[in-house]
């Protein structure tokens, strides 16, 4: 997917989604998600994909440099150069979880310039290197937590999980 553009998601506007193996470079969404918006609904998993100079573009308020999502799961996956507002590579407005990641470069003028998520993130051996937010959080962003145990410990996170009503994903696969 390369030099998408839109209101919202550059590359894709959908519901539930899962993507394996996919290259997402310069694509742009006014206000979510520069590569991938998932629609205010559930779940954008992402697996084995790369995403480079991905922006969402409204100069007041974007969502998601690369993926904008009420949940999002990245598994294996490289963020360089994307760019927004709140959430550099990634905004999620629920959850966030990060396994075998690396995030590099990415940029948000307010909040998370990596990754910025309302309710929880989880990290597990993900690397993150000079991500930068311009007011707070360069790295990652929680605004809300749930429980009185969160702790941080470079980066991995351990946040109440809870279970939703499942709902068939859509699958795309980039050969």
């Amino acid at each position: 997917f390369i030099n998408g553009y839109a209101f919202r998601g550059g590359a894709i506007f959908t519901e539930n989604l899962k993507i394996y193996d996919c290259n997402f470079i310069n694509n742009s969404a006014i206000m979510y998600g520069g590569a991938i918006d998932g629609a205010d609904h559930l779940t954008i998993e992402v697996y084995n994909s790369y995403f480079r100079n991905n922006s969402a573009t409204n100069e007041t308020l974007s969502y998601g440099g690369a993926i904008c999502s009420k949940s999002a799961r990245i598994y294996n996956s490289t963020f360089e150069f994307n760019s927004a507002i709140n959430g550099g590579a990634i905004n999620g407005q629920f959850d966030v979880t990060i396994f075998n990641s690396t995030f590099v470069n990415n940029t948000a003028k307010q909040t998370g310039g990596a990754v910025a998520s309302l309710i929880s993130l989880n990290v597990d051996n993900s690397t993150f290197i000079n991500n930068t937010a311009y007011l707070y959080y360069d790295g990652l962003k929680i605004e809300y937590i749930l429980n009185e145990d969160y702790t941080v410990d470079k980066y991995e996170t351990d946040i109440m999980h809870y279970t939703k009503n499942k709902k068939e994903l859509g699958l795309i696969t980039c050969v």
